[in-house]
């Protein structure tokens, strides 16, 4: 196991190696041991919190303002987009015991870089850079290398990889205003195949659940966020199967599946506090997980 301890008002002392789980140092110079659970935001800056005590969240030294963030599968690495005060933005990775991060992408002027996401063993990080308009897939590995363009006619959004690893699931349509699609990308051959159609309404962040047989999709209803669950299964002919995820007041955002069976998810009061809350993808009985906190990625299944 990796341990790093933390203690109450005084700054990072000490990192062990070995080979798992993560101490990040709670009140009272109490460990918090991560293995699992979320990166997320808060007031514009990175987090984690492990699954066995949400209360207690270690603050990560990221650069610059924290944009959107994404935790590997296996909980070891995240990667997340920094912007400056003017609003440039560069992919970045870091490690969740709080060491120092690095570079993946570096600032390009008039691009803006999105919705990053690793695959299941982290070797290959894809996201979405976004210029004149237009969002289009890319694929870089996780040392910085190998950064190029899987680009096709249409925008293209929230990509999740399949386990496979050879493949993602994005939203595709003429704009993030009109996303109708959810399409698989082969990653070697930039081919596309169409899984789901005719979803309008459909918002421009979906998550894959981990055996891609579902997704969680956003759609506005009523002037506010709402995540439903879509079988994936129908074929790309017909709208499977779906239905809401859990029936709370206010926003739903940010999709993030826990298992097969569960998903996190970040609401709010109409004006209130965003928060992580947890839900079943069967039943949709929900519960607070992360308090003040937002757009949750959750690892280290």
């Amino acid at each position: 196991m990796r341990h790093l301890r933390v203690p109450a008002l005084l700054p990072l002392l000490l990192a062990l190696a070995s080979c798992g789980d993560f101490d990040l140092g709670g009140p009272g110079d109490e460990p918090v041991t991560f293995s699992r659970g979320y990166a997320f935001i808060r007031d514009d800056a990175l987090y984690v919190a492990d699954r066995s005590d949400y209360e207690n969240a270690l603050r990560l030294s990221a650069t610059g303002q924290v944009k959107e963030a994404a935790l590997s599968p296996d909980g070891r690495v995240i990667v997340y987009v920094s912007a400056t005060p003017s609003g440039l933005t560069s992919l970045r990775r870091i490690n969740p015991d709080g060491g120092a991060d690095s570079e993946l992408v570096p600032i390009t002027s008039g691009k803006n870089l999105s919705n990053p996401t690793l695959s299941r063993d982290a070797a290959q990080i894809a996201y979405i850079s976004t210029e004149s308009g237009k969002a289009t897939l890319n694929l870089v590995n996780l040392n910085g290398s190998g950064n190029r363009q899987l680009g096709t006619s249409q925008s293209e959004f929230s990509p999740t990889f399949y386990a496979d690893g050879a493949s993602v699931l994005v939203a595709s349509g003429g704009s993030a205003l009109s996303v109708e699609e959810l399409v698989r990308v082969d990653l070697a051959t930039a081919h596309r195949e169409t899984v789901m159609s005719g979803m309008e309404g459909m918002d421009p962040s979906v998550a894959l659940s981990p055996d891609g047989t579902r997704a969680a999709y956003e759609r506005s209803e009523g002037g506010r966020r709402r995540i439903y669950v879509i079988n994936l299964t129908a074929g790309a002919g017909e709208v499977g199967e779906q239905h809401l995820l859990a029936n709370m007041s206010g926003d739903m955002r940010w999709p993030t599946w826990i298992s097969n069976a569960q998903v996190g998810y970040s609401g709010r009061a109409s004006s209130g506090v965003w928060s992580i809350y947890e839900a079943s993808a069967e039943t949709g009985t929900y519960s607070l997980a992360v308090p003040a906190a937002q757009q949750g990625s959750y690892g280290g299944r």
